[in-house]
């Protein structure tokens, strides 16, 4: 929450923007990385994967929620792939793996739903009226 309704609403964004680029670059790195033959080359692969992601996040100069949502988010996913189950447990642990980063996702939207009517109810903190009281005490 932030002291304004647009405050909240910037951060309620940047902080489901930066879990957003988390699930879709996990969704890429468990359903692309998968078909490359070589176990090595599947680590080095993913390694750079988690590396670019990271910086990327960084790099480019997001809003500080962004980053640390996104890369909070990733880094459990990208240690699990580097270190993934053998054998027939591999194809139950990516579709878990799918389906828990949806759930992040819909979990950040339902606490982002409730952030923006928490700062609604039970009257709107808009800046303009923040700004009119301001004015009335100069005046």
């Amino acid at each position: 929450l932030s002291k304004t309704v647009g405050e909240t609403v910037y951060l309620i964004w940047c902080g489901f923007a930066g879990v957003l680029f988390c699930v879709v670059d996990v969704c890429l790195m468990y359903r692309v990385l998968p078909e490359v033959e070589s176990e090595e080359a599947q680590f080095w692969i993913a390694v750079a994967n988690g590396a670019l992601f990271i910086a990327f996040l960084l790099g480019l100069n997001f809003n500080i929620n962004a980053a640390i949502y996104g890369t909070t988010f990733f880094v459990g996913y990208w240690m699990s792939f580097l270190k993934p189950p053998s054998g027939e447990d591999m194809v139950q642990d990516v579709s878990a793996t799918m389906h828990a980063a949806l759930q992040e996702l819909s979990s950040c939207l339902v606490g982002s739903l409730c952030c923006f009517l928490c700062v609604m109810f039970p009257f709107p903190l808009l800046a303009i009226t923040q700004a009119q009281d301001t004015a009335i005490e100069l005046v």
